[in-house]
């Protein structure tokens, strides 16, 4: 089929979007190797050049649009180009970075290339196996850390200063997934090693300085303080995500300043939760939070319960979105639930008025929780399991929990695990009230 080369921009974007999204023998060749979305988009690139001058010229803007820039070697890749056309960098819209990927590119040995899983059924040559064995096994280099950091830090300045145009950033600082968390001994020189205490003056010198940003994601910031007063220079900023897989001894005194324009954010403390939450926030700017996004993984510390109550309540009135979530704080070790019952539990009860979704991740929750709070337009109610021991197996029972004041709009309940008779209980009373009930898994 011809297609037309004298089409314009806009619609080019659409075609090669797909193009770049859809996975073929083109951007993924046969291989028992891994192909990393930069390489996989790469390898289309090289194909669709080749038609002609038009579909080249337009196909590598749309290339440069999304990148995903981890190790050393694409790093590098990319601030040739800026250097060879300056031009090509304002194409930039979406860039994502990452420490621990850049560090295992840089480190000697370099972490063997990731192999594709293993075929079921299928026995593998011995060659393999050890390949395999050595990637899982596989730890960065820890004396070098620090010269690491510092060349990642300037790479990264070097091309946000150069993308203008960007409107969305990830950033992960984790120096180490495979030993996070973990006990510093005497006896593993590798834990002696474990979080860069450097400074990042290039990157938060570069994102200040991006006028059209648009969305965040940072994993892991080091130094945490310095991105809270810097948020506040994002006038454009529409949503944030700060996830933390470590204790931060500076969280406590962090200050959270969102722009005017924030409408989303989402904060994750895998943490062990030694490290209260902060309480000193501005937030007189921001009057139009829509979507909260709250985990933490636990909630012994009075004053982090405080943090997250006084989150709560300071955007109780804009809110369309709550989510609060049990989050695990060691990927090791099973997940200890967090219920979020205490945080609901001060007075006088948050009212929510433009609430639509209430959605509780992890743990185990009593219909009791829902007495604090006040919605005038919840439609959508999600739990990992309701607790129904303290409940007769009655539809009397649920239809009066289900017929309460403030759920009078539920449009949706959905529960993550049920036992099967109780969920045949609960089934028949959501039809009866005309409320759409979603069950994950029948215990």
């Amino acid at each position: 089929m011809h297609v037309s080369e004298n089409i314009p921009f806009e619609i080019w974007r659409e075609i090669f979007q797909i193009v770049f999204a859809t996975k073929s023998d083109i951007s993924h060749p046969p291989s028992k190797w891994e192909w990393s979305p930069l390489n996989s988009r790469l390898n289309v690139y090289r194909c669709v050049a080749l038609v002609s001058k038009v579909w080249r010229e337009n196909a590598r803007a749309v290339f440069f649009e999304d990148l995903q820039a981890l190790t050393a070697d694409a790093l590098k890749g990319l601030i040739q180009c800026f250097h060879f056309d300056k031009h090509i960098a304002t194409a930039v819209s979406r860039v994502e970075f990452s420490f621990y990927e850049f560090r295992c590119s840089m480190s000697t040995p370099r972490r063997p290339r990731k192999l594709l899983p293993p075929i079921p059924g299928e026995e593998e040559d011995e060659i393999t196996r050890i390949r395999r064995n050595k990637e899982a096994s596989y730890q960065p280099s820890k004396t070098t850390q620090a010269k690491h950091w510092d060349s990642w830090n300037s790479y990264i300045g070097f091309i946000l200063k150069r993308c203008s145009s960007l409107a969305e950033v990830k950033i992960s600082f984790s120096s180490d997934h495979s030993a996070r968390d973990r006990p510093r001994t005497s006896m593993n020189y590798a834990t002696l090693f474990k979080v860069p205490d450097l400074t990042i003056k290039n990157i938060i010198e570069s994102l200040v300085s991006l006028e059209n940003l648009r969305e965040v994601t940072l994993i892991d910031p080091a130094p945490l303080e310095k991105y809270g007063p810097g948020m506040a220079a994002w006038e454009r900023m529409q949503s944030l995500t700060i996830i933390l897989h470590r204790s931060f001894e500076e969280l406590s005194e962090s200050s959270f300043i969102p722009p005017r324009s924030l409408k989303s954010f989402k904060f994750h403390d895998h943490s062990p939760g030694d490290i209260a939450w902060p309480l000193s926030s501005d937030l007189g700017r921001c009057t139009n939070l829509q979507y909260l996004n709250l985990g933490v993984s636990s909630l012994e510390n009075q004053i982090t319960v405080e943090a997250i109550a006084f989150l709560i309540r300071a955007y109780q009135n804009t809110l369309l979105e709550l989510t609060l979530e049990s989050v695990s704080s060691d990927r090791w070790h099973s997940r200890t639930a967090v219920e979020f019952s205490q945080v609901f539990a001060r007075q006088p009860p948050v009212h929510f008025e433009k609430l639509r979704t209430l959605r509780f991740v992890g743990g185990y929750y009593d219909s009791s929780i829902l007495v604090g709070v006040n919605n005038d337009a919840l439609a959508t109610l999600e739990f990992p399991r309701l607790d129904y021991r303290k409940h007769q197996v009655d539809e009397t029972v649920w239809r009066k929990i289900l017929c309460q004041r403030n759920l009078k709009g539920l449009k949706k309940l959905k529960i993550e695990k049920m036992e099967s008779d109780v969920s045949e209980v609960v089934s028949k009373v959501c039809e009866e009230l005309e409320i759409h009930f979603e069950l994950s898994v029948k215990a």
